[in-house]
């Protein structure tokens, strides 16, 4: 009967500790297996070099952005003047940034994106400026659309997304973009879809 009972503590014992590094060993895999991001990674905006809404940078990784509208081809349009209609573009590096000139039917757009050719991985935040050519960061953009007499419209809001077609082409949209005048005072909204071929 004692040897019993030693046995049953023996049992009980050794069942504990089994019980103890299982215990340990899960709270180790669940160390290991869930990341921990930084506070701004689910804060609902961009910021921190995010390169998306929480992701990007120190964040989960985005992979590709779709942008949150839908444009003709090669067009783009501003609230209260034609629609221009995009017949040639023309991309270089300027300095480090990547500046895309579209020539269109009454105007112009130039689009400029920092750090090189512009990737469908990011949403590039526009700056408010209406120096068009001072230094942005990275994941920023801005649009210049020039329309006659009416004067230039510099993007002050909103953002540029990129859509890879093929290996060599690229689309660019921007969607409910604000705009600001330097010659027709007032805020308008521009949309658009340019396709632009790769030299």
């Amino acid at each position: 009967m004692k040897n019993l009972i030693m046995n049953h503590s023996a049992f009980i014992i050794l069942l504990s500790i089994t019980f103890l590094i299982s215990c340990n060993k899960n709270d180790d895999a669940d160390d290991t297996d869930t990341e921990v991001w930084p506070t701004h990674c689910s804060n609902g905006i961009q910021d921190q070099f995010e390169l998306d809404v929480d992701c990007g940078g120190s964040c989960e990784s985005c992979g590709t952005i779709v942008a949150p509208c839908s444009s003709d081809s090669n067009t783009a349009s501003l609230t209260s003047f034609s629609t221009l209609n995009v017949t040639y573009t023309n991309g270089e590096v300027d300095r480090y940034d990547y500046e895309i000139t579209c020539n269109a039917s009454e105007g112009d757009i130039i689009f400029r994106f920092e750090n090189g050719r512009p990737t469908e991985d990011r949403a590039y935040r526009i700056i408010s400026s209406t120096s068009f050519w001072s230094d942005n960061l990275d994941s920023e953009g801005k649009i210049k659309m020039c329309k006659g007499f009416s004067g230039c419209f510099y993007s002050s809001s909103g953002k540029l997304y990129v859509e890879m077609i093929g290996d060599s082409s690229f689309a660019i949209k921007f969607c409910d973009v604000e705009f600001g005048g330097d010659q027709t005072s007032g805020d308008f909204t521009g949309s658009g879809y340019i396709i632009h071929t790769v030299d």
